[in-house]
């Protein structure tokens, strides 16, 4: 295909529930790479639950381009050439596809008995309210309406692996307790290389490092266990069950970008409790949603400033007795950025630790 006109369709899609699980995927100006993602989504084997894309007050068409995708008239194409990712995501599903659009002003009106066996919903809100508040809008709408035991958050620029939801699926299903894990990601532009098996996270320094990164998957033995503990899992693939929502609550809005996965974390207790589903695999562009890589050097100002008062504000809340070692890390990490080529790094860098520290949270102003 070399026009993203949809001229042939095929597999098909379930249109019943099975009461379980229920993805979540936030949209901001991403349209192109949510089609992607859907198509893997519908193609998903033993999930057949609902679908929220909460839509960030987008401004490049996305809800038009969503509508146009899920009538057959616009194909998902993918942006490598690689057969493991092709094959999740050509030839498309078979449309039409039947959805639901909600919006704020009819939000309250909405409920499961006027959708029927609709799978797909787009929940549009008229700004962008950030990561955590646009997964809390949707994770609002779904257990307001329906009888859901796990949420999975997917990013918008992932392309799920045909079977990873039954791994999440049966951990959760055995589920007694508060339950917070992840995927395993991997390079969706080398898809046998780890992105992440969820990450550490240092309470000394603010640190964080994506464990296995840069690994040949077929290479990690610790990847054959069913499921691994980690500090916490990356934001990209991770599912918690209703026991942890009702314990925990929603994402904290404070942060905007990043680091609310970590948060949600420690608001359940530390050491932490988190794991990785290791037959759960993802595949990520990393960072295109955001604009962020984990690689500060590589980092918009946008996303570095986020990054960089996210690290502030965890620490005031969760170790306030680490914060002057921080906040010294953090200096010294905007005295670096004085010395590169990046117009603006250091003082954008001087701005999110100022702001950390008067607690100066949500979408900067």
């Amino acid at each position: 295909m070399t026009s993203r006109e949809c001229i042939d369709v095929c597999c098909s899609n379930s249109t019943s529930y099975d009461g379980s699980g229920a993805i979540v995927i936030v949209n901001w100006n991403g349209w192109a790479d949510i089609i992607e993602c859907l198509e893997a989504v519908f193609r998903l084997v033993q999930f057949d639950g609902p679908v929220v894309i909460c839509d960030n007050g987008s401004t490049d068409d996305s809800i038009i381009n969503i509508r146009a995708w899920t009538q057959g008239r616009l194909c998902a194409i993918p942006e490598t050439n690689d057969p493991v990712i092709r094959s999740l995501i050509v030839p498309p599903i078979v449309k039409p596809i039947d959805f639901f659009e909600v919006d704020e002003e009819n939000l309250k009106d909405f409920n499961q008995s006027n959708v029927g066996t609709t799978r797909l919903f787009l929940l549009k809100l008229s700004k962008n309210v950030g990561f955590a508040a646009g997964n809390n809008a949707a994770l609002a709408l779904l257990r307001r309406n329906f009888d859901i035991e796990w949420f999975w958050l997917l990013n918008g620029d992932t392309v799920p692996a045909r079977e990873s939801a039954i791994g999440l699926s049966a951990q959760m299903r055995h589920a007694t307790e508060p339950t917070i894990t992840g995927s395993v990601l991997l390079e969706y532009w080398a898809p046998d290389v780890v992105q992440a098996c969820g990450a550490s996270y240092s309470p000394l320094t603010g640190s964080i490092k994506h464990n296995l990164e840069g690994f040949r998957y077929n290479e990690c033995k610790e990847l054959q266990a069913e499921n691994i503990r980690v500090d916490y899992p990356i934001g990209a693939s991770l599912a918690v069950n209703k026991l942890f929502l009702d314990a925990v609550g929603p994402m904290t809005a404070d942060y905007f970008l990043y680091h609310e996965e970590i948060d949600w974390v420690l608001a359940l207790g530390w050491p932490s409790r988190a794991t990785i589903t290791c037959q759960s695999l993802v595949f990520h562009k990393g960072g295109k949603t955001t604009g962020a890589t984990k690689e500060a050097k590589k980092r918009g100002l946008t996303a570095d400033y986020y990054f960089m008062r996210g690290r502030i504000l965890l620490a005031t809340r969760y170790f306030p007795w680490r914060l002057p070692a921080i906040v010294a890390v953090s200096l010294i990490a905007a005295v670096r950025r004085f010395f590169r080529p990046t117009s603006g790094g250091f003082k954008n860098s001087m701005a999110a630790i100022r702001d950390g520290l008067f607690q100066n949270v949500g979408k900067r102003k």
